[in-house]
């Protein structure tokens, strides 16, 4: 149950983290088979405490403007032994990526719902730009394990980032969180890093209080 329920925070954060593009040609995401990167999950004394994998397994469409990507999310442990696999796809129509947090859900297991509406992120980046809201609700049966929502996005800056991966240009996004996880309430500040052809470099979660409660950064990239 405990490894069900990280994966449903995986699939929570997925559906945010993993950002969009109104522009198929540099998209923040990566569209190339075999690609696979590797983040690591840290708690507020920036030590790990789980790893997300995901593996880019099928890229196929008619044109640069509409195209599917296929994509693996792996939930690991502390010493990287896989714990869940849910398998997931972007859609790209038009020039513009659609991320259905639904996508794969029914392969996961029985009673498992998931529905919302996934970040969209503009190919233009600007500091003070606003972004759309999000949601992410996820259900056993009736139950809702865990609802979140995403509002006041904006672009706060565009800086260099190096993380073990290595040195990415980005552009930082600030978002506020609130729903609940399991019954309990949450409310946080999410800074999010996006690199173009990659999707996230860093991302680093404040309680009320301003404090630092968790990270995740890229750490490994192959097939690139």
């Amino acid at each position: 149950m405990k490894a069900l329920f990280k994966l449903f925070v995986t699939v929570v954060l997925t559906a945010w983290l993993i950002p969009v593009t109104g522009h198929a040609q540099n998209p923040f995401f990566p569209g190339k088979e075999g690609i696979v990167l590797t983040y690591a999950n840290m708690d507020k004394k920036g030590k790990p405490t789980g790893y997300v994998r995901y593996t880019i397994t099928k890229v196929a469409g008619t044109d640069a403007l509409n195209f599917e990507v296929t994509y693996d999310t792996e939930s690991l442990d502390k010493k990287k032994k896989v714990e869940l696999k849910l398998p997931a796809t972007v859609r790209v129509k038009n020039g513009t990526v659609y991320l259905d947090p639904s996508a794969g859900a029914g392969k996961l297991m029985e009673g498992v719902t998931i529905t919302g509406t996934g970040a969209i992120i503009p190919v233009t980046l600007e500091e003070g730009m606003k972004l759309d809201d999000s949601d992410v609700t996820i259900k056993m049966e009736t139950m809702t394990v865990v609802s979140s929502k995403m509002t006041d996005t904006k672009v706060v800056a565009k800086e260099e980032l190096t993380t073990p991966a290595g040195t990415f240009e980005c552009y930082k996004v600030q978002s506020l969180v609130s729903g609940k996880a399991m019954g309990f309430k949450t409310e946080s500040t999410v800074y999010t890093w996006y690199a173009r052809n990659i999707g996230m470099i860093r991302t680093e979660t404040y309680d009320k209080k301003g404090k630092l409660a968790s990270s995740g950064e890229l750490i490994e990239m192959e097939g690139n």
